[in-house]
């Protein structure tokens, strides 16, 4: 890092970040904090960094504001009484009392993220006496403040990033836009610094489902028997998964757990996605994909059928070549034991995994594989 002072992370539990300032008893994402002035909780998304110290138990002592796909996945995966949960469409706007009964006006935005994932601004009122503490401090070091600044501006403004893509549509968010506009620039930022360095040149994320989608066909002409794994959170990623399905033209096998977030989220379609513990459903698509491979292989010469072709998988969970071997090894006709695929194919669809050039690289069924796709 070249000396230069470390960042804070955004998930980072330290009171300086979850508070936000001149909005007295607001916390974000921080849960742990349950002091008796806290009078509202904000989360940006459902991913666990942002979620710690939330629980089927929790009590407060404030409810927790938070989009509308977020509260679905609060209350009916992790059991948050919803007593406790303010659904807020993406560019509503609702009031908020402070700590100090202040009004308060809070709009979440889109935070191109993960499902649910929002941007939140935070405006109100300044108070009569009140003067901005950054225009004090400017005072005091001789600094000349433009009046139309959003120091002497008649509204206190923040605005909380949460995690977020910086991508067009949200720098140039009509909303936010908007709101800047009518009720000036914002004078308090908390930003998501987790990818904020030159060395991080992410292609947009068109571009990179439109690469995976390309490697995909490719390794799937290399070898037809291919299964293809993408790693994915708890949420997130969805647009990854569909790119590759689309190119190999399969259902993406998934779990019972991520089939019920995929349905909280708005992003279950039953032509694209299968539950692995349904059975049934699995049979069918077994049934129905030995039909095609049947219709189209030469007399004695018809290969197993497997009901999908594409995994999701966790993005963490161990050695990557281990766990790609052992699907390979697992994944068997259940009528004649046959394994279903001779190849795997991994995504590691994430910023960690970025190297600045694209590389593929595969696992075979026999163990000489170098690695796993980024």
């Amino acid at each position: 890092d070249g000396g230069r002072p470390r960042r804070p992370a955004m998930a980072t539990q330290l009171g300086s970040i979850k508070r936000v300032r001149r909005f007295p008893g607001f916390v974000v994402d921080g849960f742990n904090y349950q002091s008796p002035d806290v009078v509202a909780y904000f989360l940006t998304h459902f991913h666990a960094d942002h979620t710690v110290g939330l629980h089927a138990g929790f009590k407060g002592p404030a409810p927790i504001y938070c989009s509308a796909v977020t509260a679905a996945l609060v209350t009916n995966v992790m059991g948050v009484k919803p007593s406790l949960v303010r659904a807020v469409p993406l560019n509503d706007t609702v009031q908020v009392h402070t700590a100090d009964g202040a009004v308060a006006f809070v709009t979440f935005l889109d935070a191109n993220h993960c499902p649910g994932s929002a941007t939140i601004h935070f405006r109100r009122r300044r108070g009569a006496d009140e003067e901005d503490a950054s225009l004090k401090e400017d005072k005091k070091k001789g600094v000349d403040v433009d009046a139309s600044s959003s120091a002497l501006s008649g509204d206190v403004v923040a605005l909380h990033t949460g995690d977020f893509r910086a991508a067009r549509c949200v720098r140039e968010d009509p909303k936010l836009h908007a709101l800047i506009r009518d009720h000036g620039p914002i004078g308090e930022l908390y930003l998501d610094t987790t990818y904020c360095d030159p060395r991080w040149r992410f292609p947009d994320r068109k571009r990179a489902c439109a690469a995976m989608a390309e490697i995909a066909r490719r390794e799937l002409l290399r070898e037809p028997r291919t299964l293809f794994l993408v790693g994915s959170y708890s949420i997130g990623k969805e647009r990854a998964v569909k790119a590759v399905a689309n190119a190999v033209r399969s259902r993406v096998g998934v779990g019972w757990h991520r089939a019920r977030t995929l349905k909280l989220t708005g992003w279950w379609d039953e032509n694209l996605f299968l539950c692995e513990d349904d059975e049934r459903a699995v049979a069918d698509a077994a049934e129905r994909a030995a039909a095609e491979i049947a219709s189209g292989s030469a007399a004695g010469q018809a290969q197993p059928a497997p009901p999908f072709r594409v995994r999701v998988t966790p993005m963490g969970g161990g050695p990557p070549h281990e766990n790609m071997a052992n699907l390979l090894r697992e994944s068997r006709d259940p009528n004649t034991g046959e394994p279903y695929f001779k190849a795997a194919v991994s995504f590691r669809p994430t910023g960690w995994s970025y190297r600045g050039s694209s590389k593929t690289r595969r696992r075979d069924g026999d163990g000489d594989g170098d690695g796993d796709g980024d």
